[in-house]
Protein backbone atom coordinates (compact mmCIF):
# COMPACT_ATOMS: atom_id res chain seq x y z
CA UNK A 1 0.00 0.00 0.00
CA UNK A 2 1.44 3.43 -0.90
CA UNK A 3 1.68 6.31 1.85
CA UNK A 4 0.20 9.44 0.60
CA UNK A 5 2.62 12.76 0.76
CA UNK A 6 -0.12 13.90 3.47
CA UNK A 7 0.22 11.06 5.62
CA UNK A 8 4.10 11.14 5.43
CA UNK A 9 3.70 14.90 6.35
CA UNK A 10 0.82 14.34 9.43
CA UNK A 11 3.33 11.24 10.85
CA UNK A 12 6.56 13.72 10.94
CA UNK A 13 4.16 16.15 12.55
CA UNK A 14 3.22 14.06 15.04
CA UNK A 15 6.64 12.98 15.99
CA UNK A 16 7.78 16.78 15.86
CA UNK A 17 5.30 17.16 18.13
CA UNK A 18 6.02 13.84 20.32
CA UNK A 19 9.88 15.14 20.47
CA UNK A 20 8.87 19.00 21.47
CA UNK A 21 6.54 17.47 24.76
CA UNK A 22 9.52 15.17 25.80
CA UNK A 23 11.70 17.86 25.94
CA UNK A 24 9.60 20.09 27.87
CA UNK A 25 8.98 17.74 30.00
CA UNK A 26 12.65 16.90 30.70
CA UNK A 27 13.36 20.45 32.02
CA UNK A 28 10.17 20.53 34.05
CA UNK A 29 11.01 17.51 35.93
CA UNK A 30 14.93 19.22 35.94
CA UNK A 31 14.07 20.80 39.83
CA UNK A 32 15.44 24.16 40.31
CA UNK A 33 15.49 25.43 44.11
CA UNK A 34 16.24 28.72 45.82
CA UNK A 35 17.20 27.54 49.68
CA UNK A 36 16.73 24.05 51.13
CA UNK A 37 13.37 24.47 52.14
CA UNK A 38 12.08 24.17 48.67
CA UNK A 39 13.38 20.61 48.66
CA UNK A 40 11.31 19.34 50.99
CA UNK A 41 11.39 19.15 54.78
CA UNK A 42 15.02 17.68 57.06
CA UNK A 43 14.02 15.42 59.45
CA UNK A 44 12.40 11.85 60.16
CA UNK A 45 10.16 10.78 57.91
CA UNK A 46 7.97 7.74 57.16
CA UNK A 47 7.14 4.71 60.02
CA UNK A 48 9.80 3.16 62.31
CA UNK A 49 10.71 -0.30 61.36
CA UNK A 50 13.30 -2.86 62.77
CA UNK A 51 16.45 -4.10 61.81
CA UNK A 52 17.01 -6.80 59.74
CA UNK A 53 17.93 -8.89 62.96
CA UNK A 54 14.54 -7.81 64.77
CA UNK A 55 16.77 -6.46 67.50
CA UNK A 56 17.14 -2.96 67.10
CA UNK A 57 14.19 0.31 65.40
CA UNK A 58 15.19 2.20 62.98
CA UNK A 59 13.47 5.25 61.53
CA UNK A 60 14.78 6.86 58.21
CA UNK A 61 15.89 10.54 58.74
CA UNK A 62 15.48 12.74 55.59
CA UNK A 63 18.15 15.61 54.43
CA UNK A 64 17.05 18.08 51.96
CA UNK A 65 20.03 20.13 50.49
CA UNK A 66 19.28 22.75 47.89
CA UNK A 67 22.45 22.62 45.83
CA UNK A 68 23.77 26.31 43.50
CA UNK A 69 20.68 27.47 44.74
CA UNK A 70 19.01 30.28 42.06
CA UNK A 71 20.76 29.34 39.48
CA UNK A 72 19.88 27.79 36.71
CA UNK A 73 21.94 24.50 37.12
CA UNK A 74 20.57 23.94 41.09
CA UNK A 75 19.00 20.91 42.09
CA UNK A 76 18.22 19.32 45.26
CA UNK A 77 20.24 16.27 46.89
CA UNK A 78 17.86 14.35 49.04
CA UNK A 79 19.18 12.04 51.20
CA UNK A 80 17.72 9.39 53.75
CA UNK A 81 19.87 7.61 56.13
CA UNK A 82 18.43 5.30 58.88
CA UNK A 83 18.95 6.75 62.94
CA UNK A 84 18.70 4.16 65.35
CA UNK A 85 15.56 4.75 67.69
CA UNK A 86 16.02 1.66 70.05
CA UNK A 87 18.22 -0.41 71.10
CA UNK A 88 16.72 -3.98 72.19
CA UNK A 89 19.57 -5.28 74.09
CA UNK A 90 18.73 -4.62 77.48
CA UNK A 91 22.18 -6.24 77.98
CA UNK A 92 20.43 -8.02 80.77
CA UNK A 93 20.86 -12.14 80.29
CA UNK A 94 17.23 -12.57 81.53
CA UNK A 95 15.74 -11.17 79.33
CA UNK A 96 14.73 -12.34 75.27
CA UNK A 97 15.19 -8.97 73.30
CA UNK A 98 13.30 -8.05 70.15
CA UNK A 99 11.59 -5.89 67.86
CA UNK A 100 7.91 -5.91 67.15
CA UNK A 101 6.45 -4.79 64.01
CA UNK A 102 2.38 -4.69 64.12
CA UNK A 103 0.59 -1.81 64.78
CA UNK A 104 3.23 0.21 66.42
CA UNK A 105 6.87 -0.68 66.24
CA UNK A 106 8.64 -1.52 69.76
CA UNK A 107 11.52 -3.26 71.43
CA UNK A 108 9.91 -6.27 73.11
CA UNK A 109 11.70 -7.97 76.61
CA UNK A 110 9.88 -11.13 77.19
CA UNK A 111 10.39 -12.42 80.68
CA UNK A 112 11.61 -9.11 81.95
CA UNK A 113 10.15 -9.03 85.56
CA UNK A 114 9.11 -4.74 86.74
CA UNK A 115 7.22 -2.92 89.31
CA UNK A 116 7.42 0.71 87.98
CA UNK A 117 8.90 3.03 85.31
CA UNK A 118 11.97 3.06 87.03
CA UNK A 119 13.18 -1.03 86.73
CA UNK A 120 13.22 0.07 82.34
CA UNK A 121 16.44 1.87 81.48
CA UNK A 122 14.06 3.19 79.15
CA UNK A 123 10.28 3.51 78.55
CA UNK A 124 8.12 2.36 81.58
CA UNK A 125 6.59 -1.05 82.90
CA UNK A 126 3.50 -1.66 81.10
CA UNK A 127 0.48 -3.69 83.10
CA UNK A 128 2.12 -7.51 82.43
CA UNK A 129 5.10 -6.52 84.55
CA UNK A 130 7.59 -6.03 80.56
CA UNK A 131 9.44 -3.05 80.19
CA UNK A 132 8.65 -1.37 76.47
CA UNK A 133 10.86 1.00 74.81
CA UNK A 134 8.94 4.67 73.43
CA UNK A 135 9.65 5.90 70.49
CA UNK A 136 12.51 8.95 71.08
CA UNK A 137 12.66 11.89 69.65
CA UNK A 138 16.39 12.32 68.64
CA UNK A 139 19.60 10.57 69.89
CA UNK A 140 21.65 13.55 69.22
CA UNK A 141 21.80 17.39 69.09
CA UNK A 142 22.10 17.44 65.26
CA UNK A 143 18.68 15.60 64.88
CA UNK A 144 17.17 18.58 66.47
CA UNK A 145 17.79 21.30 63.99
CA UNK A 146 20.97 24.20 62.75
CA UNK A 147 21.79 26.38 65.09
CA UNK A 148 20.69 29.98 64.81
CA UNK A 149 21.69 34.01 65.75
CA UNK A 150 20.37 37.00 65.39
CA UNK A 151 21.21 39.95 67.01
CA UNK A 152 18.76 42.01 69.91
CA UNK A 153 18.40 45.33 71.92
CA UNK A 154 18.03 45.08 75.96
CA UNK A 155 18.33 47.86 77.90
CA UNK A 156 19.57 50.20 74.60
CA UNK A 157 22.46 47.46 74.59
CA UNK A 158 23.36 45.14 71.25
CA UNK A 159 23.40 41.94 72.18
CA UNK A 160 23.83 38.49 69.59
CA UNK A 161 21.32 35.46 70.78
CA UNK A 162 22.09 32.54 70.05
CA UNK A 163 19.44 29.45 69.96
CA UNK A 164 21.35 26.04 69.95
CA UNK A 165 18.94 22.82 69.33
CA UNK A 166 19.94 20.28 72.11
CA UNK A 167 18.92 16.44 72.64
CA UNK A 168 17.92 16.38 76.30
CA UNK A 169 18.69 13.37 78.47
CA UNK A 170 15.22 11.99 78.00
CA UNK A 171 15.93 11.73 74.25
CA UNK A 172 13.80 14.96 73.60
CA UNK A 173 14.67 17.99 71.42
CA UNK A 174 14.97 21.31 74.03
CA UNK A 175 16.88 24.43 73.33
CA UNK A 176 19.68 26.27 74.55
CA UNK A 177 19.52 30.12 74.76
CA UNK A 178 22.21 32.41 75.17
CA UNK A 179 22.76 36.29 75.08
CA UNK A 180 26.28 37.28 74.41
CA UNK A 181 26.94 41.33 74.54
CA UNK A 182 27.91 42.82 71.91
CA UNK A 183 28.14 46.76 72.59
CA UNK A 184 26.37 49.33 74.40
CA UNK A 185 24.32 51.69 72.18
CA UNK A 186 25.29 55.74 73.04
CA UNK A 187 22.38 56.87 71.30
CA UNK A 188 20.01 53.88 72.17
CA UNK A 189 18.75 50.28 70.24
CA UNK A 190 16.02 49.94 67.44
CA UNK A 191 15.29 46.61 66.28
CA UNK A 192 18.79 44.69 66.45
CA UNK A 193 21.33 47.89 65.57
CA UNK A 194 22.62 50.84 67.26
CA UNK A 195 21.25 54.44 66.81
CA UNK A 196 23.34 56.86 64.79
CA UNK A 197 23.76 59.90 66.81
CA UNK A 198 21.27 62.53 66.13
CA UNK A 199 22.36 65.32 64.40
CA UNK A 200 21.48 68.53 66.66
CA UNK A 201 21.47 72.34 65.16
CA UNK A 202 19.63 75.91 66.75
CA UNK A 203 19.72 77.58 63.37
CA UNK A 204 19.26 76.65 59.38
CA UNK A 205 23.53 77.71 59.19
CA UNK A 206 24.67 74.76 61.19
CA UNK A 207 22.96 72.40 58.68
CA UNK A 208 25.25 73.08 55.76
CA UNK A 209 25.03 75.34 52.57
CA UNK A 210 22.16 75.38 50.15
CA UNK A 211 23.03 73.71 46.79
CA UNK A 212 22.16 74.06 43.11
CA UNK A 213 22.08 71.63 40.51
CA UNK A 214 20.97 72.01 36.90
CA UNK A 215 18.88 69.10 35.12
CA UNK A 216 17.08 67.99 32.05
CA UNK A 217 13.33 67.66 32.33
CA UNK A 218 12.05 67.45 28.82
CA UNK A 219 13.51 69.13 26.62
CA UNK A 220 13.88 71.89 29.20
CA UNK A 221 16.22 72.90 32.07
CA UNK A 222 15.46 73.14 35.73
CA UNK A 223 17.34 73.78 38.54
CA UNK A 224 17.14 71.64 41.80
CA UNK A 225 17.71 73.90 44.87
CA UNK A 226 18.30 72.07 47.85
CA UNK A 227 18.28 74.27 51.35
CA UNK A 228 19.41 72.70 54.73
CA UNK A 229 16.94 73.75 57.66
CA UNK A 230 17.11 73.35 60.75
CA UNK A 231 13.57 72.51 63.20
CA UNK A 232 13.13 71.31 66.24
CA UNK A 233 16.60 71.10 67.26
CA UNK A 234 17.68 68.55 64.01
CA UNK A 235 18.42 69.52 60.46
CA UNK A 236 16.06 68.12 57.37
CA UNK A 237 16.15 69.50 54.25
CA UNK A 238 13.56 71.20 51.51
CA UNK A 239 14.31 70.61 47.69
CA UNK A 240 12.29 72.79 45.40
CA UNK A 241 12.68 73.34 41.53
CA UNK A 242 12.47 75.82 39.39
CA UNK A 243 12.54 76.34 35.48
CA UNK A 244 15.39 78.09 33.50
CA UNK A 245 15.12 77.61 30.09
CA UNK A 246 13.04 76.14 27.39
CA UNK A 247 16.01 74.50 25.15
CA UNK A 248 14.43 74.96 21.11
CA UNK A 249 16.21 71.70 20.05
CA UNK A 250 17.30 69.25 23.15
CA UNK A 251 18.14 69.50 26.73
CA UNK A 252 21.40 67.05 27.86
CA UNK A 253 23.25 66.98 31.37
CA UNK A 254 21.21 69.98 32.83
CA UNK A 255 22.52 72.42 29.50
CA UNK A 256 20.39 73.07 26.16
CA UNK A 257 21.72 71.17 22.99
CA UNK A 258 22.24 74.30 20.56
CA UNK A 259 24.57 75.07 17.30
CA UNK A 260 27.02 77.54 16.24
CA UNK A 261 25.79 81.11 17.86
CA UNK A 262 23.66 83.63 15.16
CA UNK A 263 23.18 86.82 16.23
CA UNK A 264 19.65 86.73 14.94
CA UNK A 265 18.37 83.51 16.48
CA UNK A 266 20.53 83.58 19.75
CA UNK A 267 22.23 79.93 20.27
CA UNK A 268 25.76 78.75 20.31
CA UNK A 269 27.35 75.45 19.48
CA UNK A 270 26.77 72.54 22.09
CA UNK A 271 28.91 73.04 25.02
CA UNK A 272 30.38 76.08 23.90
CA UNK A 273 31.75 77.76 27.16
CA UNK A 274 30.43 80.82 25.99
CA UNK A 275 26.66 79.92 26.64
CA UNK A 276 27.60 78.92 30.23
CA UNK A 277 29.14 82.19 31.06
CA UNK A 278 26.04 83.88 29.27
CA UNK A 279 23.60 81.50 31.05
CA UNK A 280 25.44 82.24 34.68
CA UNK A 281 25.71 86.11 34.27
CA UNK A 282 22.79 86.66 32.07
CA UNK A 283 19.94 84.03 32.83
CA UNK A 284 19.58 83.34 36.07
CA UNK A 285 16.54 81.41 36.57
CA UNK A 286 14.71 82.87 34.01
CA UNK A 287 16.37 86.79 33.02
CA UNK A 288 16.93 87.63 29.76
CA UNK A 289 20.48 86.56 28.23
CA UNK A 290 20.14 88.86 25.01
CA UNK A 291 22.36 91.58 26.74
CA UNK A 292 25.52 88.74 27.32
CA UNK A 293 24.89 87.41 24.21
CA UNK A 294 25.28 91.01 22.29
CA UNK A 295 28.81 91.03 24.26
CA UNK A 296 30.13 87.60 23.99
CA UNK A 297 29.52 88.51 20.18
CA UNK A 298 31.16 90.84 20.17
CA UNK A 299 33.91 89.77 22.05
CA UNK A 300 33.95 86.92 19.54
CA UNK A 301 34.24 88.97 16.91
CA UNK A 302 37.49 90.71 18.37
CA UNK A 303 38.80 87.73 18.75
CA UNK A 304 37.93 86.59 15.06
CA UNK A 305 39.55 89.93 13.80
CA UNK A 306 42.94 89.53 15.84
CA UNK A 307 42.66 85.57 15.21
CA UNK A 308 42.35 86.62 10.99
CA UNK A 309 45.53 89.00 10.94
CA UNK A 310 47.80 86.37 12.23
CA UNK A 311 46.52 83.56 9.97
CA UNK A 312 48.04 86.03 6.84
CA UNK A 313 51.52 86.51 8.99
CA UNK A 314 53.23 83.70 6.88
CA UNK A 315 51.55 85.56 2.93
CA UNK A 316 53.67 88.63 4.39
CA UNK A 317 56.81 86.92 4.89
CA UNK A 318 56.83 84.94 1.58
CA UNK A 319 56.21 87.72 -0.08
CA UNK A 320 59.32 88.85 1.56
CA UNK A 321 61.11 86.27 0.69
CA UNK A 322 60.75 86.14 -2.92
CA UNK A 323 61.34 90.12 -3.03
CA UNK A 324 64.78 89.22 -1.60
CA UNK A 325 65.63 86.17 -3.67
CA UNK A 326 64.57 88.64 -6.50
CA UNK A 327 67.13 91.23 -5.38
CA UNK A 328 70.04 88.62 -4.87
CA UNK A 329 69.52 87.30 -8.42
CA UNK A 330 69.63 90.99 -10.25
CA UNK A 331 72.77 91.51 -8.34
CA UNK A 332 74.33 88.50 -9.74
CA UNK A 333 73.54 89.74 -12.69
CA UNK A 334 74.26 93.25 -12.72
CA UNK A 335 77.96 91.77 -11.56
CA UNK A 336 78.66 89.13 -13.96
CA UNK A 337 78.86 91.86 -16.87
Amino acid sequence: MKVSDKSLYFFAAVFLVLVLAVSVSSDVIEMMCFDDIGCGPTGFVGEEYCSDNMDMVYKDFQTSVCLNPGQDDSACEIIIEPILISNCDDEDPMTLDSCVEGDDVYCHHEFVGCVDDSDCEQGYCDENNLCVFDEVECLIDETCGALTSEFICLDDDLYEETITPICSEGHSCDVDVSQDFVEACEFGCVAGECEDEPVVCVDNSDCGDESEELYCQGSDVYVEITTPVCGENECSVITESEFVEDCDEDCDDGECVRERFDRNNNFFDEGDEAFFEALMMGKSRGQNVVPQYILLDEMENETRQTRSVGDYDWLLFLILGLVVLLFIFLLVLYLAR
